[in-house]
């Protein structure tokens, strides 16, 4: 899960080291996962370390895109 950036410095600098031309610029990833059949994502922060976050948190903290979550879902092939 891709979360579109934020205005901040940090987020600046993450996105001008990653940015490959896309039109969206990301800043924070996370993985999904179910735990005991409730959806959460692991993540990484450095408020947090890595924590496992509820996926409605997740969604709630992500900015938003058209009042939506700024939320690419890339899946990997097996």
């Amino acid at each position: 899960m891709f979360c579109v950036s934020d205005i901040s410095q940090m987020s600046k600098a993450i996105t001008d080291a990653t940015y490959n031309g896309d039109s969206l610029q990301f800043d924070h990833v996370a993985i999904f996962s179910y735990i005991n059949e409730e959806p959460f994502v692991i993540e990484a922060s450095a408020n947090k370390g890595v924590s496992i976050t509820k996926l409605e948190d997740f969604l709630k903290s992500c900015n938003t895109i058209n009042g939506k979550p700024g939320v690419i879902i890339k899946r990997l092939d097996h």
